[in-house]
């Protein structure tokens, strides 16, 4: 059996300490942050604050369909 891959919201969640830290860091409650953990993404809205605190990619924050259009302008 091979081992699962880390999403960017479960990256994000281990960074920050946790998902009431993280929550408190981007001004969200805990349950918040545990629908980002259970659909896999962070809702658009957040992206961009869950990476300055977090240091996780944009990218791998967001709904996968979503992850080409908020590219980082310096990666391009």
């Amino acid at each position: 059996m091979g081992t699962k891959t880390e999403t960017g919201v479960q990256e994000a969640i281990r960074v920050a300490g946790g998902q009431r830290q993280l929550g408190e860091m981007v001004g969200a409650s805990q349950q918040a942050v545990a629908k980002w953990a259970r659909k896999g993404w962070v809702p658009v809205g957040r992206v961009i604050e869950v990476e300055q605190v977090t240091g996780v990619k944009r990218d791998r924050l967001v709904k996968p369909q979503l992850a080409n259009l908020l590219a980082d302008p310096a990666t391009l």
